[in-house]
Parts: structure tokens; sequence; C-alpha cells
């Protein structure tokens, strides 16, 4: 399940972004990670905009353990990203912005080590278009 967290246009230079999981989208906590992406252009959403290229829009993520509804995680200077390394790279300007929430399962193996990971759900592992 690829939740969506929410899509907002603005103007401005941020650095950090509060972003919260409804109660009406979910009704569990939830692992996963939070994807944040930042883009210029409006003609369809962020998250199928998302590729591997100089020219890409900006992309965040961030690692959640039992987020659960109602609460937030933040996305902020210092955080990891592409093509910027960090958020206050991004020049100031009008942007789209979208946040998903790529859930993560937990699987126990038979060595005795645990993993969470994103099961497929049928759309190939592409977090982009998993229900």
């Amino acid at each position: 399940m690829a939740a969506l967290l929410g899509a907002l246009c603005g103007t401005a230079h941020a650095d950090s972004f509060k972003i919260g999981l409804s109660a009406d989208a979910v009704k569990d906590a939830h692992d996963g990670r939070v994807i944040l992406i930042i883009t210029p252009d409006g003609a369809t959403e962020p998250r199928f905009q998302v590729k591997q290229s100089y020219d890409a829009p900006q992309i965040f993520g961030v690692n959640v353990d039992g987020m659960a509804p109602g609460s937030s995680v933040e996305i902020s200077t210092g955080t990891l990203g592409f093509p910027a390394k960090d958020m206050s790279e991004l020049p100031a300007g009008d942007y789209y912005v979208q946040a998903v929430l790529h859930k993560y399962d937990t699987f126990n193996l038979s060595n005795g080590k645990t993993v969470k990971l994103p099961a497929a759900r049928g759309a190939g592992q592409n977090w982009r278009l998993e229900p």
C-alpha cells in the first residue's frame, strides 16, 4: 500500500516539511518509508515524474517504524536527497509537493533474522503504483 499522504502547491523556500498520516486514510500503524517529492512541474502527480536523471524532481525519504494515524514525521535540512543532496540546495520558487508512504511488511526468515521490506502488491515493486 502506497498511501498518499498529501499533495500541495506553494511558493517558498522551506527548510523542513512536517508530513502527517491522517486517521481518515489508515486505521493502523505502519512501517515503511515516507517519500517526499518536490517539483516545479504541475503537469502530472510529482510521484509519476521521479526518474534517475540529473533533471529529476527532488526526492527525499525517511524510514518510519510504527507510524500511527494522527502522527507525523519531519523531513528537513540534513535529510539525504536526490538529485540535490540536501534541502538547503533547493532554490526558492513555486513547487508542487507530494508525500507517499511506501509500506513495509515484517518477514521472519528461516535463519532467525527479521527484515522489513516492501511486499509486492500487484505493481511489480514500483512504489509509485502500489495500491
